[in-house]
């Protein structure tokens, strides 16, 4: 009881606080509480940690993180959207300035599943200390640097 207690009590200290801000920020239905800078990636981008309402963090890119966040809760089939729909455009922007045939982006796609695949094996005999279905691309960067269809 008085652990319940305590934990309504923090949990209404941090509603009360959240509700002086006026801008409220969601990541899908998760409520931000903040935003921790987290490190860097090989390739110059910036890792943050964001913290939720729910007690709940994530690691994500500052690019990943400014694409998904916003002022109102969205639904899981619009989050993945928000994620996946500008990284496809970038991909197919890449495509066009290499001037990558049709026919060969099947060939492409097979071996960038298969580098990936090689790579999260490799991570998992390194343990990544989180579920696999968590594990994200910045948390592959050092092996997908070392992989020879990389360099």
């Amino acid at each position: 009881m008085v652990l319940k207690l305590k934990r309504e009590r923090k949990e209404n200290n941090m509603d009360e606080e959240l509700n002086k801000n006026e801008l409220k920020q969601f990541i899908g239905s998760k409520r931000i509480l903040g935003i921790i800078p987290s490190g860097k990636i090989s390739v110059g981008g910036e890792i943050v940690e964001v913290k939720f309402l729910d007690g709940s963090s994530e690691r994500m890119t500052k690019l990943m993180f400014d694409s998904i966040v916003s002022e109102t809760e969205t639904n899981l089939t619009l989050l993945r959207d928000k994620r996946l729909y500008p990284v496809v455009k970038e991909m197919l922007t890449l495509l066009l300035k290499w001037g990558v045939k049709i026919g060969e982006t099947d060939y492409l796609f097979n071996i960038t599943i298969e580098s990936i695949n090689r790579n999260i094996k490799k991570g998992e005999e390194k343990l990544w200390r989180k579920e696999k279905g968590d594990v994200t691309m910045f948390d592959l960067d050092d092996e997908i640097r070392k992989d020879e269809i990389c360099k």
